[in-house]
């Protein structure tokens, strides 16, 4: 074997400083080197490293957390939120739980929940407010009856539905939920007469005959406050005014004391009344001289107590506005059609977004085209 020269040597030097073992062996040696001459970057460096490792840990501690299981929310958490008064936690519970499975909504307990929350929050909420409120509560609480009411929440949630529709302005929808809900033994069996009462006796399709049914329920109840009554007896002389026992709506009027709330609206009644009887003495098929001069008397009572009516009401101004319009239609009857027509303008002038301000629109406006004013 030839012998090894010294370019050989070298070469052999040369590859095995090159090779990757050699460099792996030499590597932490250059480092340390390295740091000794450059120790401010060394520690720049080490620093930077710790960070990125505690970054890596946080990040993986996120993501672990993350894949932690939900807390599920159940139907008796919202039920316990709704019965104690929390509305808006309610609320937030039931999102959740429609949120969940199917299969834990059970029977349409998150909506019975919205809808019921709803509509006692609608019952505190000022009156420009409550109607819309009621309407999106009658929305949930009759999704919720499709799907089924939660165990032993049928009665209340029938009960709450027929309140809904009726405040939303539904009443024949109403109806027949408030008389499904009438079917069960509750505390509210007295206020779900006085809501029929009030359904029956409004509407396109009213019936006063079971209005004042269902108000009679309403008043049979003793433990009902003074003013609760009061309130059943005007509603009770509306209804008997409006089938035509006049006798009958006076002795009703007269069960109102004048300290009562609502006296000023029994009033405006009592003048109502009056025109009623004036107006059949007047149209009479052979009215005496004496029903005429009956009739005038009772017109120009009509007119005193409305205008009593009016200086009894309250800062609601409701008593005052009714007794405007019928004051209107007292004065027309009468044969006074300019002070009948003056009238009418000032009660649309004052309460122009009121039903009583649009009927004397248009009795104003009826006036007009007779007497061949088309302005």
């Amino acid at each position: 074997m030839p012998a090894r020269t010294t370019d050989d040597q070298q070469v052999d030097s040369t590859l095995a400083r090159s090779s990757p073992l050699a460099r792996l062996v030499q590597a932490p040696r250059a480092a340390l080197v390295w740091m000794k001459s450059n120790r401010l970057a060394a520690l720049v460096l080490a620093l930077a490293s710790l960070a990125s490792v505690g970054g890596l840990v946080i990040v993986t501690l996120r993501i672990a957390a993350g894949r932690q299981p939900e807390v599920q929310v159940t139907l008796q958490q919202c039920l316990e939120a709704l019965d104690e008064g929390r509305y808006e936690e309610a609320v937030s519970l039931a999102e959740t739980l429609r949120q969940q499975s199917q299969a834990e909504q059970q029977s349409g307990g998150a909506l019975y929940v919205l809808g019921a929350a709803m509509a006692r929050q609608a019952g505190e909420a000022l009156l420009k407010e409550r109607e819309n409120k009621y309407l999106l509560a009658a929305n949930y609480l009759e999704q919720a009856r499709r799907e089924g009411f939660p165990p032993d929440r049928q009665a209340e949630g029938l009960y709450l539905l027929g309140k809904s529709l009726y405040y939303s302005g539904q009443l024949a929808a109403g109806r027949p939920v408030l008389r499904e809900a009438l079917e069960f033994d509750a505390p509210w069996r007295t206020e779900l007469h006085g809501l029929l009462a009030a359904a029956y006796a409004h509407g396109t399709d009213a019936d006063a005959a079971r209005a004042l049914e269902h108000n009679s329920g309403y008043l049979s109840d003793e433990r009902l406050s003074a003013e609760a009554r009061h309130r059943g007896l005007l509603q009770r002389a509306q209804i008997l005014l409006r089938l035509g026992r006049l006798s009958d709506c006076r002795t009703a009027l007269e069960r109102i004391p004048e300290q009562s709330s609502s006296y000023a609206d029994a009033l405006v009644l009592r003048g109502q009344l009056l025109l009623e009887e004036a107006r059949r003495l007047k149209t009479k098929k052979d009215p005496s001289t004496q029903d005429q001069q009956a009739a005038q008397a009772k017109f120009s009572e009509a007119l005193q107590t409305l205008r009593s009516a009016e200086a009894h009401d309250t800062l609601s101004a409701q008593a005052t506005r009714k007794a405007m319009y019928v004051t209107g239609l007292c004065l027309l009857e009468m044969g006074d059609t300019e002070a009948a027509t003056n009238q009418f303008i000032r009660t649309h002038a004052l309460y122009s977004g009121t039903p009583e301000g649009l009927a004397a629109d248009l009795e104003q406006a009826e006036l007009l085209r007779l007497a061949g004013d088309h302005l």
